[in-house]
């Protein structure tokens, strides 16, 4: 099974000029979201508070000048592979629970989705430890797949340059690319 979460993010303008001292002025304008899909999610799992709690916290986030917060969130089975969770120019953050109870995330986006990438750069995957809405200090990967005229594909940085040994863009992980 799956759970699909859904997030409303907000800004708070009045903590820009804020000194620090009293409350915190509130002005807050909604900024968006993102969609969250955590996958493997078994039936003692899903039946279980915790579970949800622990993976409710790791996509929300409060603080004076920003909060992100769940407004959604479905269990789903698995047959509805092919599913639209989210909107064309959007790509949902894959969640998954490991044992010791962390959270890794990953997200795969194509250059449609990325202004101002090099049209030779065809797809971006970025992983990711996700704790209280963010990553994880130090966990943040990325990678960049590049196409040749000839249609052959290689691993660069963000800098365009070759990786030798990808991380996330090695065999066995498909991006689908548009």
């Amino acid at each position: 099974m799956k759970i699909v979460l859904y997030t409303q993010d907000r800004e708070n303008y009045g903590a820009h000029n804020w000194d620090g001292q009293g409350e915190c002025p509130a002005h807050w304008k909604y900024k968006g979201g993102d969609t969250y899909i955590v996958e493997g999610v078994g039936i003692g799992e899903a039946q279980s508070p915790d579970f949800w709690a622990l993976v409710e916290d790791s996509v929300s986030q409060k603080s004076d000048d920003f909060e992100s917060y769940v407004i959604s969130s479905n269990l789903v089975d698995d047959c509805e592979e092919n599913a639209q969770w989210c909107d064309d120019w959007e790509a949902p953050i894959i969640l998954t629970v490991e044992q010791d109870g962390r959270i890794l995330a990953s997200k795969d986006s194509n250059t449609e989705m990325i202004e101002m990438m090099p049209v030779d750069i065809i797809g971006h995957r970025a992983i990711w430890e996700q704790k209280g809405g963010m990553s994880v200090e130090g966990t943040y990967h990325q990678e960049y797949l590049k196409s040749d005229d000839f249609g052959t594909s290689t691993v660069v940085n963000w800098k365009g340059e070759e990786i030798e040994n990808p991380v996330l863009f090695d065999i066995g992980l498909e991006m689908e690319v548009n």
